[in-house]
């Protein structure tokens, strides 16, 4: 089983011949963490988060996570699994010990976040708190203007800045988008070219978008680290009703964009929205570098 994942696996690299882009392109890879009770139900808040960089800082990252991975006899990596002994981990706590076998997750967890720590890669995070979005939603404007389910939302919102804000960037460069598989992947594929088609100036710099198996794609599992990350901070947040960001101080440096969707952000945006419909304000489209996106830490 271990041999057939590791030669399964797939990496930025080996998608260069399936997505095209030039060497000064970047790939931002993007996966989707949401927090889970019992039956599996969304509860406090879900995160779409990832990193962004160049093929030759992906390069490195990867091989170094794939090669850390394999050191401790993993066919893969998930961030959940590591933390709560689970998946690929529960066999650990029979041959090591619960004591030993959590000693040595903590230790492959800290290499992990040392590696991606010295990649020069950029984070990205989009924070929705369920409770806000269905507040909002409930409201009458909000109906109107918000998705009902607020996971492809998120999706393409992020998409969205990550494409502007390489558009508006010094060095301009078009952005490939990798996510991890779910049951909506398919909606998000099949509607590519539809919102591409909606937003043709972010379009300029959005190449192709594709799912791929976080247990065969390392890509896909560094992004997932820094997506758990982020939601345990905002949980947190939540739980403990303070703005505690100590959780994500370690990342800080790397950060590139990080907005939550709390509930005074989203009826700015439903605002916005009404207004640019009933022909009082421009689109952001045409007047992005107008439009304040409230992101943490500033």
């Amino acid at each position: 089983m271990q041999g057939s994942a590791a030669k399964n696996r797939i990496s930025v690299k080996d998608l260069g011949m399936l997505i095209p882009y030039d060497r000064a392109g970047s790939f931002c890879v993007l996966t989707f963490a949401m927090d889970e009770s019992a039956d599996g139900q969304r509860k406090k808040v879900f995160v779409v988060g990832g990193f962004l960089g160049t093929p030759e800082r992906w390069f490195d990252a990867e091989r170094y996570w794939e090669a850390r991975v394999k050191m401790d006899g993993l066919s893969y990596f998930h961030t959940g699994d590591c933390i709560k002994l689970s998946g690929e981990f529960e066999e650990w706590k029979t041959r090591y010990g619960k004591a030993e076998a959590r000693r040595k997750a903590n230790e492959l967890l800290d290499d992990l976040k040392s590696i991606v720590k010295a990649s020069q890669l950029q984070f990205a995070c989009l924070v929705v708190p369920i409770a806000d979005y269905a507040e909002v939603m409930a409201e009458p404007d909000g109906a109107r203007v918000l998705e009902s389910d607020p996971y492809l939302a998120a999706y393409r919102e992020i998409i969205y800045r990550i494409a502007r804000i390489s558009g508006n960037s010094s060095n301009p460069r078009t952005v490939a988008y990798l996510f991890d598989e779910h049951t909506k992947a398919a909606q998000l594929v099949a509607g590519w070219s539809a919102f591409k088609s909606r937003h043709p100036v972010a379009a300029a710099f959005m190449g192709t978008i594709a799912p791929l198996d976080d247990k065969t794609s390392p890509c896909i599992q560094i992004a997932d680290l820094i997506a758990h990350s982020t939601r345990k901070t905002y949980e947190e947040r939540i739980d403990k009703n303070a703005n505690d960001m100590t959780y994500m101080e370690e990342w800080k440096p790397m950060a590139l964009w990080l907005t939550c969707w709390d509930k005074a952000y989203l009826r700015e945006v439903v605002s916005y929205s009404v207004a640019v419909a009933e022909g009082k304000m421009m689109s952001a489209e045409r007047e992005w570098d107008h439009m304040t996106t409230r992101s943490e830490g500033q």
